[in-house]
């Protein structure tokens, strides 16, 4: 959040019972009025697919996969579409 601005979010998921751990979310923010004359409002949009392993020697490992669209309401930014891959492994000791 930049100065001034207030946001609102709304978000879903649903857990897919084919594959263990397997997720599917999208969620929606909304920026509004920050301080900057320059700075406008901007919306961002992502739609994620998720999965993480609960047994196995997977367990630990996480995958996801997400489609980021953000839009800004004024100046000259075109709208970014962007996807993102991400790995994680969780190590504990």
């Amino acid at each position: 959040i930049r100065a001034g601005e207030s946001a609102f979010l709304l978000q879903a998921g649903y857990e897919l019972p084919w594959i263990e751990g397997l997720t599917a979310s999208a969620a929606w923010v909304q920026g509004l009025d920050p301080d900057g004359a320059d700075q406008f409002a901007r919306a961002e949009c992502d739609f994620d697919v998720k999965w993480t392993p609960t047994k196995g020697f997977l367990k630990g490992l996480s995958l996801r996969l997400r489609d980021a669209i953000v839009d800004q309401d004024g100046g000259n930014a075109d709208t970014l579409n962007e996807i993102r891959v991400s790995a994680n492994y969780a190590i504990n000791f």
